[in-house]
């Protein structure tokens, strides 16, 4: 068992995962879709039955990760816990995705009086760019990963390995499962890019976790950088379209 500063700031790093899935859970059938706040899968916005109920799910299962995550850091220590969550996390947004899409599946065969939404997308823009970036990333992780622990650093070894495994599922819903970036607001193209450029982004992240790791904190910090402006780019992406989409709705 730990206690004193420790075991705060377990309680504090489980807390900051349990509580917003927590209110997630309990808002679910009060909150609108949109595109920045709850599960934004492509799957939750074929309905209305299909968001509320992704989202309460999604919500319960972030919920109940910080809880067990502070279980096992007042157990075993915060490198534990931190060790959990980047195993656990890439397992649980498995399970979450495969949720969202049998509750999708099941509006679409059993529910048509929703009038809800099938989904038609394209892959991504540039699939040859998206395997080759998240390939190099994962490898540059597993590589990092290695050297942490020939140095007896096993934790922060597993740690940096585990987590490139969610950009090799981003890649992986990008390449077969392209509905999973869909939103209603966004034309097919948007949705396309946005499919080639989060794991890409991801991806870039994962180079600059790798070099941290190696001791090139220069080189970490410029690929840090593009991973950010990034995800500022697709944000840019999604706002501006839900924008207009809220406008053209209120005419």
């Amino acid at each position: 068992m730990v206690g004193g500063c420790e075991a705060y700031l377990v309680t504090a790093i489980g807390l900051l995962l349990a509580m917003p899935g927590l209110a997630l859970a309990l808002v679910a059938d009060r909150l609108e879709e949109n595109p920045l706040v709850g599960f934004r899968i492509g799957y939750a916005y074929t309905s209305r039955r299909a968001w509320v109920r992704a989202n309460r799910f999604a919500g319960a299962v972030f919920a109940f990760a910080g809880f067990a995550s502070i279980a096992i850091g007042l157990a075993f220590g915060p490198i534990a816990q931190v060790v959990f969550l980047a195993v656990a996390t890439p397992f649980l947004l498995i399970v979450m995705v495969a949720y969202a899409s049998s509750i999708a599946e099941k509006t679409l065969l059993s529910e048509p009086s929703e009038k809800a939404e099938p989904l038609r997308v394209e892959g991504p823009d540039r699939p040859g760019l998206v395997a080759s970036t998240v390939l190099v990333g994962f490898m540059a992780c597993v590589l990092a990963g290695v050297r942490l622990v020939a140095e007896g650093l096993t934790a922060a070894g597993a740690v940096v390995v585990v987590s490139a495994a969610p950009s090799l599922y981003l890649a992986y819903l990008s390449l077969s499962r392209p509905e999973a970036y869909y939103q209603p607001w966004l034309s097919p193209e948007q949705v396309r890019t946005i499919a080639t450029l989060a794991p890409i982004a991801y991806s870039v992240a994962d180079l600059s976790v790798a070099l941290f790791a190696l001791g090139l904190e220069g080189v970490g910090a410029v690929f840090l950088t593009a991973s950010i402006a990034t995800v500022l780019w697709i944000l840019v992406i999604v706002v501006g379209a839900y924008n207009r989409y809220r406008r053209r709705r209120r005419r």
